[in-house]
């Protein structure tokens, strides 16, 4: 089966709600001495954050009597399938009538694999896709991967969706049917839904493994993230093989953002951005010089832009802003650099050589005005009087948001520049409206 013609998740899960995944039988064991067999309802919740229970009952006397004799620092092992599962104990009910005492459990794993055959079994993945906003990719025909056709009572409706290219392998994720009520319902209540569902496929029908999975699955959570200014990770991940039978399952608890508002540089009506700034972020992580980098730059990234206060969010920008900056110095020739901008590498330096403008756009009316109109400046002087409060800047409550604004700004087109994108973006500090997008500034 094709990734396009998948459009709906394995499981279905309401906003905010959640689902029992399988049952399955387990041991509960105290230093291997006192065990028993237990029936597991393995669930998936998506609040308070999404993440992994599982619930058990366990009726022996011996064993009962074992977890109120022991601290929580010398708890049970949890085995599935013959495999310790890591995680805590997050409640422990005894129950008590006149037919039966058991002890209700509830477990929170950090991750369960489950495996139906092998590892290396598998034709394809399937994922989903937490708090992604929908898109569209208009004027881009369906027979290049970017959109679906989904007919419901002789209605044809165009899914957006978009294909990633790596090595041999594909990538494809489009949204929900019901995307739009998904939508709804996040922007009212807030909290997490499964909003996308995507495979992954390799070249000529290959086989793939269960460490690719993981590898390119990894990169499509920190890419999708950087594009939505949130973390948005792949759940509920599956392996199928040419029958589209599950021959493993992975249920995961990674690093996510709640349903929120957060401005960022890819526009929802230009799906097919995504698809092009792909390649050179792979390109980038796989770099043995700025993987590390990457990784760390954009999780200071995406937490400044999910934090409410912006006090904070400049601090953690800024951070960002630091280790990009300090790796494209020790990688482009360093001396020369230094010799070039008077014996210092600064942020306004760094922006210089990727022809990013350090001049504050006049649409921060609050903070343009200030420090001759500098941009690293601003920052800088912002920055270092939060962490340093003795020398504050003079400021109104606007001050701090439309710098933290600018920083992200920054942050945003130096991600793109890095990735060698040469096309348009939504800026977040001039775009009123989706669709209203510009080129970005070294092309």
């Amino acid at each position: 089966m094709s990734a396009r013609e998948y459009t709906n998740p394995i499981y279905d899960i309401e906003v905010n709600g959640e689902v029992l995944l399988k049952s399955i039988e387990g041991e509960v064991s105290f230093d291997k001495s006192h065990t028993e067999k237990v029936l597991m309802d393995i669930q998936y919740h998506l609040l308070p954050t999404p993440g992994i229970r599982i619930v058990f009952s366990i009726n022996n006397i011996e064993l009962i009597s074992c977890f109120s004799r022991f601290s929580d620092n010398s708890e049970p092992d949890v085995i599935i399938e013959g495999k310790n599962i890591e995680g805590v104990f997050i409640s422990k009910k005894f129950n008590q009538n006149s037919n039966k005492n058991n002890l209700q459990c509830t477990f929170q794993p950090y991750s369960i694999l489950l495996i139906e055959d092998t590892l290396d079994s598998a034709n394809s993945i399937r994922f989903n896709l937490l708090n992604f906003p929908s898109f569209l990719c208009p004027g881009v025909p369906i027979s290049d991967g970017h959109n679906i056709l989904y007919k419901k009572d002789n209605i044809s409706y165009r899914l957006g969706g978009v294909c990633l290219e790596y090595s041999d392998f594909t990538v494809h994720f489009h949204s929900l049917v019901n995307h739009e009520e998904i939508e709804d319902k996040l922007k009212q209540y807030g909290g997490y839904a499964i909003t996308h569902v995507g495979t992954l496929e390799k070249l000529k029908s290959k086989k793939i493994s269960f460490e690719e999975t993981e590898k390119v699955l990894e990169i499509i959570h920190y890419f999708i993230s950087f594009a939505a200014g949130r973390w948005c990770p792949p759940v509920l991940i599956a392996g199928l093989d040419d029958k589209d039978n599950i021959v493993w399952e992975k249920y995961n608890t990674p690093i996510d953002s709640r349903w929120t508002y957060t401005p960022n540089w890819f526009d929802k009506f230009n799906g097919h951005y995504l698809h092009e700034v792909f390649p050179g972020f792979v390109n980038k992580w796989f770099d043995t010089k700025w993987h590390e980098t990457m990784r760390s730059a954009i999780y200071w990234y995406l937490l400044s832009n999910t934090l409410p206060s912006k006090d904070a969010g400049i601090i953690l920008a800024y951070a960002a802003l630091e280790i990009l900056k300090n790796t494209y110095l020790l990688n482009n020739n360093k001396q020369a650099l230094k010799r070039k901008y008077g014996g210092k590498f600064k942020i306004d330096s760094f922006l210089h050589e990727l022809n990013i403008d350090t001049v504050i756009p006049s649409e921060l009316t609050s903070i343009n005005n200030l420090f001759g109109g500098d941009g690293p400046t601003l920052i800088t002087e912002v920055r270092n009087s939060l962490v340093h409060p003795t020398n504050r800047v003079p400021t109104n409550w606007k001050v701090p948001f439309e710098a933290w604004n600018l920083t992200q700004w920054y942050l945003d087109l130096i991600f793109l520049n890095l990735c060698n994108y040469k096309g348009q973006y939504s800026n977040r500090i001039t775009a009123g409206n989706h669709g209203q997008v510009e080129n970005v500034p070294w092309v």
